[in-house]
């Protein structure tokens, strides 16, 4: 029996869900070039905002699951059809529809637009280890602060390089050596996220560093959970924020998040909670298409003329009918493959 499904599939997609409208919600701050105005961030004083946790809280989830199936079923093969069925394709036809839905807004002829270098690299974004956030003609004014269009696919290669580590990790074939070397690595990476490291081609090193320690922490999670695991991890990093050496959001989200995975994943994994609905994963149709609605809302909708609260309101309603469109005519289909597959 697959682990991941003694799990209430239902609190696991409110939890996503919660999480993509967090990262959301930071995008709609940062794309009016009002970011320091977001709420997370003016509470903690600038040291970190709703985004950065929500994205932590997803990869270290992601850990943990991706952990639990792979232990359930643990074929290479397998587990690398799983994740292009779950990830490349609602991600493919989002890219084509974004192209499409761009032109409309761009001030450039259909001609200009289709031979233009910017539209060719784009295009190039359907390998998903290329990415290049401009097309041509297309939020280039001074409505937008930030002109990156479909912006938010940036993390997308560093989630794929993160799950092949554990198909690495079980050549170790030794459940204690593979925590040992979770341990180790956190540290390590905890360590050289307050260096500054290099800036690769595609990824940036100091990124890659930050993204490493709530996915692995997941990984070990999962590999070893239970409440006293939990209680030293809480111990340790509360020291380390005592002696005030790491990155703050990074502190607040591991504590916080082991507890919360603990209490939805082990107190509540039997739980009949919200079971009798059938409730839509729209988490990552929210990731998909989220960030360019809020960009063609600024267009449509000037914030000089409509207001903030507008531009947050039909800008959500606009990724919700999105994402729903994603999960329900893209992503269910392929999710029903990978059932075929399994």
């Amino acid at each position: 029996m697959n682990q991941v499904q003694i799990y209430n599939p239902n609190l696991l997609k409110v939890f996503r869900v919660v999480l993509a409208f967090l990262v959301w919600f930071s995008h709609a701050y940062t794309l009016i070039g009002s970011s320091w105005n977001e709420p997370v961030l003016v509470a903690s004083n600038g040291r970190f905002g709703i985004g950065t946790l929500a994205l932590d809280c997803f990869m270290l989830l992601s850990g943990f699951l991706l952990m639990k199936a792979y232990t359930a079923r643990p074929n290479v093969l397998d587990y690398w059809q799983r994740r292009f069925l779950r990830i490349y394709p609602p991600y493919a036809i989002s890219i084509f529809l974004i192209i499409v839905m761009a032109y409309f807004l761009s001030a450039d002829k259909l001609s200009s637009y289709l031979c233009s270098k910017d539209f060719i690299h784009f295009i190039e974004n359907f390998s998903l280890f290329h990415q290049h956030y401009v097309l041509p003609g297309v939020f280039n004014n001074s409505l937008h602060k930030l002109i990156a269009v479909d912006g938010s696919i940036w993390s997308l290669p560093y989630e794929i390089l993160l799950y092949a580590i554990i198909p690495l990790l079980f050549l170790l074939n030794n459940k204690s050596i593979i925590n040992l070397l979770l341990i180790a690595s956190v540290l390590l990476f905890l360590f050289l996220n307050q260096r500054t490291l290099e800036q690769l081609p595609l990824f940036d090193l100091n990124v890659l560093a930050h993204l490493c320690i709530p996915f692995l922490i997941g990984v070990f999670l999962s590999n070893s959970f239970n409440k006293f695991q939990l209680l030293l991890a809480f111990a340790g990093l509360s020291l380390l924020y005592f002696y005030d050496k790491i990155y703050l959001s990074s502190i607040v989200i591991f504590t916080t998040e082991a507890y919360l995975m603990y209490f939805l994943l082990a107190y509540f994994k039997q739980s009949q909670l919200l079971n009798k609905y059938a409730l839509p994963d729209i988490s990552y149709g929210v990731f998909l298409y989220g960030f360019f609605v809020q960009q063609a809302c600024i267009e449509l909708f000037p914030l000089s003329e409509f207001g903030f609260s507008i531009y947050l309101c039909i800008s959500l309603l606009g990724t919700v009918i999105f994402a729903l469109f994603s999960w329900y005519c893209v992503e269910i289909r392929f999710l029903k493959l990978k059932q075929k597959i399994a």
